[in-house]
């Protein structure tokens, strides 16, 4: 008898459907697994008869033949164990087809019959809906994440014992209808903790206001990484398609914790500086994976001693900086992960790091000093809009310089100019200033004459590129947000050319 159970693959961000389909016949006792699968799911035919055994049932001493449908797709991962297993089951007629019509199955089995946690549930969930699924069949540890798709019916189980006694009519399980599980896990950091930097702070609300990537440079205990760190809770909260684009990247990457829900607070990555290419942007040479940059979807890329990451390293950034997904094509293989982050960048001045400092003086020689500040140019620094000098906190004044304001306040003042741009741009525009494309920057960022006469006298004063002009003009447009006005002022321009990433750094 050919019996077929359905399963999902998910390559990249989506789940293709899978059907499984288990041919028992006479002969030598052999178990095969045709259909394009990669070693670990060869592996699945130790842990199959494993988990069936251990599950009081017996091993069929027949030809076992298992393919997985579409054959051109590659397979990977341990997520077909439970599948493949109760197939070999109806096969045997042990379990009735109708019980398993219409259940999409995922998990992977361990020795003694049970059934593991898997990644990426919630995107294979969401294919089986599509495909017309009408219940998912998953790890008992999935289950809250595969409810997040609302028109399935969930089983979760432990054991494959479990299921088999559940598809007999001789037991049951606690099924979850489709509804939200909200975490909410803010990081519980405040902006009130820095001590001084007044302008670096500005910088910051800015850049969350506007949508605007920021460099910081300062010497080190400056208050950089503090700053960065309390990015994500100024920044608006995630609506709720931003949350589950979030939520699925964190289901493939496995980072979401046992009872997975809903993730509602931005992610915030910090990447080491010997990160490698692969790291930063994903992919890998067997199964592709997700990297920090998508990690980072919607959400905080901070690159702290940004000058010490490797050229090419950064040079990858450029793609999803410019489109918000990395493509990433190998030769089995081509997946496109989304990656729209904000970025933070923290460096020193120069290799000692007290280029500037008023506390401890520079030792640094000219050749290695020109050499570090090099690696402040180039094609990624020319796609950040703000950049902040931050000066260290004197030992006295730590203590006697007041809290200045709280990330509440800050974070009501970017809702507020959030709004605005929304207002201003529609629900199909762009999603802040920072993506305001060239063509439309003179007809939605409008400039009184001063302001635009002060454009013009930096494009001639400082060499200004009509890139670098654009920059500034979507900065400005942020601050006017921030005041709360609709024309941009000469005094916003101005602000804006204060934080301006010069030219000669591009």
């Amino acid at each position: 008898m050919i019996a077929k159970t359905e399963s999902v693959a998910v390559v990249g961000m989506d789940g293709h459907p899978v059907d499984v389909e288990v041919a028992v016949a006479q002969g030598l006792p052999v178990f095969t697994i045709v259909g394009l699968p990669d070693p670990s799911i060869q592996e699945a035919r130790e842990r199959v008869r494993a988990a069936i055994q251990s599950s009081s049932e017996t091993w069929p001493l027949k030809r076992v033949t298992i393919n997985l449908s579409p054959a051109h797709l590659r397979k990977t991962g341990s997520s077909f164990d439970l599948a493949m297993a109760l197939g070999v089951l109806v096969a045997e007629k042990r379990i009735q087809p109708d019980r398993l019509r219409k259940v999409c199955v995922l998990g992977e089995l361990s020795l003694d019959g049970g059934v593991r946690r898997i990644r990426g549930v919630l995107p294979a969930a969401i294919a089986a809906a599509d495909a017309g699924a009408r219940a998912v069949m998953v790890p008992t540890a999935n289950a809250p994440e595969a409810s997040l798709v609302s028109s399935l019916e969930v089983l979760p189980v432990a054991h494959l014992a479990q299921a088999i006694r559940f598809l007999r009519g001789e037991g049951d399980v606690e099924a979850v209808n489709g509804h939200a599980h909200v975490a909410e896990n803010g990081s519980g950091l405040d902006l009130s903790d820095v001590r001084g930097n007044v302008v670096a702070k500005r910088a910051l609300v800015i850049a969350a206001a506007g949508g605007h990537n920021l460099l910081m440079v300062g010497s080190p205990g400056g208050g950089k990484t503090m700053l960065a760190r309390r990015l994500p809770d100024i920044l608006p909260p995630m609506s709720e398609q931003e949350s589950f684009e979030v939520t699925r990247v964190a289901s493939i990457a496995g980072l979401l914790p046992d009872g997975g829900s809903l993730v509602t607070h931005r992610p915030f990555r910090a990447p080491h500086h010997s990160a490698s290419t692969t790291g930063l942007i994903g992919g890998g040479s067997g199964v592709p994976h997700p990297g920090e940059v998508t990690l980072a979807h919607r959400g905080v890329l901070f690159l702290d001693e940004f000058a010490e990451f490797r050229r090419e390293t950064l040079q990858a950034l450029r793609q999803p900086l410019e489109d918000g997904v990395i493509r990433i094509v190998r030769a089995r293989w081509a997946v496109t992960y989304p990656a729209r982050f904000q970025l933070i960048a923290a460096a020193n001045p120069c290799p000692c790091g007290y280029d500037g400092d008023e506390v401890k003086g520079c030792s640094c020689l000219p050749g290695p000093k020109d050499g570090y500040k090099s690696r402040l140019r180039g094609p990624v620094i020319d796609r950040i809009d703000l950049q902040c000098t931050i000066a260290r906190i004197k030992r006295k004044e730590l203590f006697e310089l007041p809290a200045g304001e709280t990330s509440a306040t800050a974070a009501a003042q970017v809702a507020d100019a959030r709004e605005r741009q929304g207002l201003r741009y529609g629900p199909r525009g762009p999603r802040s200033n920072a993506d305001v494309p060239p063509r439309d920057i003179d007809k939605t960022c409008r400039l009184q004459a001063a302001a635009r006469t002060a454009v013009e006298a930096a494009i001639e004063r400082q060499s200004l590129s009509a890139r670098g002009a654009h920059r500034v003009i979507r900065v400005a447009r942020t601050i006017a947000d921030l005041a709360g006005v609709d024309e941009v002022t000469r005094d916003h321009v101005e602000e804006a050319l204060d934080y301006r990433v010069s030219d000669s750094a591009t």
